[in-house]
């Protein structure tokens, strides 16, 4: 076989704002350096991690492989990541194990152009060493996609905690449903809606759409209800100011066993339920001026621990719950339904 650099021009990426180039190779990341350095510790680092990031060639090979390595060690579960061809799944690779070069070989016996996509793994943070087609094949150009694309932002949930394989993540299921291209920017334990966040999401222009997860990380404790409410209306104002037209769907945090079975506060004294009528406080507002702003509850999807993997993630059924839940309410609404 012979080997392909990862930023061949010939090789679209999905789901990725920069390809950056390392001494051991190429890391998609879903922001850029120049923004991630603003992020806090926690966000800057969920952004180098693989949540959706997709890799496309359309080549005559029978056999594609990568070089690759996944820097982060996950010792609880695997999570395995997806090789399509022609839109049918054709292999799998797992996250693990971490920390060590790896070379998976995919094959197939279809004869001709075929159109590849690598899904790396939501948890990976992906360091691409070089990628391998057969010795006399050749790489053609990857047809553009020229539709409309959403956005995603949210917490450990939106990112893909717990789903079991790259494609299983509720904005990924959401947009297969809607028919449109995704970005997932879910950014586990590190989603607090900050003024530098909403810049970013402001600054990009590749987006039509915007789903956002409110309130799940916040009620952990990071701030109070009533201080989430002016952090939450900023987080708004930026993006509403640069995209005054985009249609934009919040919806409350979903099932949590401490605080809505258990009643365990947080350190703050707030159950999640106190940052839920928050969001629905902010949004109504909103909503009576703008009729491009829209709220949903997240109950309605995971409103009990059956769907859970654990006390707050969702299981892969939950996950598909979630993804269509959003996925249906989007279609209810003027800009999908016809």
């Amino acid at each position: 076989m012979k080997e392909v650099i990862p930023d061949d021009k010939n090789i679209a990426w999905k789901n990725i704002a920069e390809l950056s180039r390392l001494k051991e190779g190429f890391r998609p990341q879903r922001a850029p350096e120049q923004w991630i350095k603003n992020f806090s510790e926690g966000a800057a680092w969920r952004c180098l991690q693989s949540a959706n990031v997709r890799m496309l060639l359309k080549t005559d090979s029978k056999s594609v492989g990568i070089r690759w390595t996944n820097k982060i060690e996950w010792t609880n579960f695997e999570v395995l990541g997806e090789v399509f061809c022609n839109g049918k799944v054709c292999g799998t690779f797992s996250c693990n194990p971490a920390g060590k070069i790896r070379e998976d070989i995919f094959a197939i016996e279809s004869i001709g152009e075929n159109l590849w996509e690598i899904h790396f793994p939501w948890c990976a943070e992906t360091i691409i060493d070089s990628i391998f087609i057969d010795k006399d094949a050749h790489l053609l150009t990857v047809p553009e996609n020229k539709g409309d694309t959403m956005l995603f932002y949210g917490s450990s949930i939106t990112q893909g905690y717990n789903a079991t394989r790259a494609s299983g993540t509720w904005p990924y299921i959401t947009s297969s449903l809607l028919g449109i291209e995704l970005y997932n920017f879910g950014l586990g334990g590190a989603a607090f809606y900050e003024k530098e966040i909403a810049e970013f999401i402001a600054s990009r222009t590749d987006w039509k759409y915007l789903t956002v997860e409110a309130g799940t990380n916040t009620s952990g404790g990071y701030e109070t209800p009533e201080s989430y409410r002016k952090t939450l209306t900023i987080f708004l104002n930026i993006i509403k100011e640069k995209h005054p037209d985009a249609p934009i769907l919040c919806f409350t945090s979903t099932y949590f066993i401490d605080h809505d079975e258990k009643g365990i506060k947080n350190n703050k004294g707030y159950l999640m339920e106190d940052y839920r009528e928050v969001t629905r406080e902010i949004i109504r507002t909103r909503m009576k001026d703008d009729d491009r702003i829209f709220l949903a509850e997240g109950l309605d999807w995971i409103g009990s621990s059956k769907y859970l993997s654990d006390s707050i993630h969702p299981d892969d059924e939950g996950m598909k719950r979630i993804g269509r839940g959003v996925a249906d309410f989007w279609k209810k609404t003027s800009f999908f339904n016809s």
